[in-house]
Formats: C-alpha cells, sequence, structure tokens
C-alpha cells in the first residue's frame, strides 16, 4: 500500500500547520498497514490483546501512526492536533455567535442574551452556555487586544526608520 500526501487515513482528521498551509497528513492504521521500520507491539485490553504501533520516537504504543518529514511518528511526538482543537482556538467569536443562536437570541457580542428559562435544567443548560459565551468573548476581546497592540508597535517603528 502507497500513501500520498492528501490522501485520507479515516477517522478524525489529523492535521499539520507547515508553513502556514494546512495539510493532510498520511496515515498507517494497526492491523491494516505497516510502514517499514516501525514495531508492532501486543496490547492487553481487557482480556484480549491488540496489535498496536510502536512510535520509533517516543516508544509509546499508538494505534495511528503519521509520516512526516521526519520520519513515522505518532500524534503527540509530531505535535498534531485535532481540527476541533484548532477551531477552538481561533474562531472563537463564530462559536461564541452559534451558541447565542442556540440560546434563541442574537449574534454579536453587543446583543442580549435571551431570559433565563425557569425550569432547573434548562436554567442550568443556559447557564452552561453562558458561562461559555463569555469565557470566549472574553478571549476573542484578548487577541484582538494583542493584535492592536502589535499593530501600533508595528507603526511606532515605521515612523522612527
Amino acid at each position: 500500500m502507497t500513501w500520498r500526501l492528501g490522501e485520507s487515513g479515516g477517522g478524525p482528521e489529523l492535521q499539520k500547520r507547515h508553513g502556514g498551509i494546512l495539510e493532510e497528513l498520511p496515515r498507517a492504521r494497526a492491523g491494516v498497514h505497516r510502514p517499514p521500520g516501525v514495531e508492532m507491539v501486543q496490547v492487553r485490553c481487557g482480556w484480549c490483546t491488540r496489535q498496536r504501533f510502536e512510535c520509533p520516537s517516543c516508544g509509546r504504543s499508538c494505534r495511528d501512526l503519521f509520516e512526516l518529514s521526519t520520519g513515522w511518528q505518532c500524534r503527540l511526538c509530531g505535535r498534531l492536533r485535532y481540527r476541533s482543537k484548532r477551531e477552538w482556538d481561533t474562531n472563537k467569536q463564530a462559536l461564541a455567535n452559534r451558541l447565542r443562536v442556540e440560546l434563541g437570541g442574537q449574534p454579536g457580542a453587543l446583543s442580549p442574551l435571551p431570559p433565563r428559562p425557569k425550569t432547573v435544567k434548562a436554567a442550568r443548560r443556559y447557564d452552561r452556555k453562558v458561562w461559555r459565551i463569555r469565557r470566549l468573548e472574553l478571549g476573542g476581546l484578548r487577541d484582538t487586544a494583542h493584535v492592536i497592540r502589535s499593530a501600533e508597535r508595528f507603526l511606532k517603528e515605521c515612523e522612527r526608520g
């Protein structure tokens, strides 16, 4: 079996940031494909055993290995992240807007939230979503403040030289 850049290996897509461009990585799954030079280990799982790869970098047993420029590595050694984690980091305002709409409100940090429900279960759910909205919007404000400070420093340096 030959793996090429851009082929998906099934399961949650893992991607790596390389030069600002996101690219899919070729994946080897235990029991399906064995990359050359990688050892297989038997891992006890309850009453049965499963075949896993032994990561050439850290020695950890793992189900998937990814082909990087440095060779085959596990997700932790390659510093790969799931797409959902990356969305959490980069798109805070969009997630907050989606939660606002789920609560029955309008998108936008300045729009008011709908009133709190009266039933205990619904009120608890509402409180969790409001807490998450506040946290996301605060994180977005911090990111915006950081960008503004960086732009101000850049403009000051341009004026000097």
